[in-house]
This record gives C-alpha cells, structure tokens and sequence, in this order.
C-alpha cells in the first residue's frame, strides 16, 4: 500500500511520526484495498491501517475487498485505534 502526494510515494513502515510530520493536513491520494465499510462512519477501512471518512456521502459503489484510489487530507496517525486518518476524500477515476 502507497501513501503519496505531489508524486511522491512514501510507504507505510513503523515510523509513523515521520508520516505524520511530513504529510499532515497535506491532500494525498490512496489506492488500497478496501478492508471495511462503515456506514455509520461515512466511513472505510483502506489496506487495514487507513481508516477514510468521505467529504460527502459514502459512495455507493464501493466494495469491500476491491482497490479503490482514494483523495482526501491526510490528518496523521491515531495511536490508540493504531491506524491512519484521512478525511475530506472523494474517490479518484
């Protein structure tokens, strides 16, 4: 799974603050698999560690195991739910 932005691919690795610092409140795109679906959220689980909140509602073609490509504001790392935030996407065609 790839995080990026400007072209430039980072990958998910331990040292989470080092995403964080670099990428946070920055637009990225995401493509991954889409591990969960909650509805309740407006909300999907991207490669079971970005957990996507869409800017309007969740888009109703999406499925749980395919890849999507995601864009949205990537708000760092949650350390207790131990997974990504991005909110604000929209799916990328």
């Amino acid at each position: 799974m790839n995080l990026f932005t400007t072209g430039k691919a980072i990958f998910i690795s331990p040292n989470y603050s080092l995403a964080y610092i670099k990428y946070q409140d920055k637009t990225i795109e995401l493509s991954a698999r889409v591990t969960s679906i909650d509805k309740a959220s407006n909300g999907i689980v991207m490669g079971e560690k970005v957990f996507v909140t869409f800017k309007n509602r969740l888009p109703q073609n999406i499925i749980s195991g395919k890849t999507l490509k995601i864009k949205g504001r990537f708000l760092g790392y949650d350390e207790l739910l131990q997974e990504f935030k991005i909110d604000q996407s929209s799916v990328v065609h």
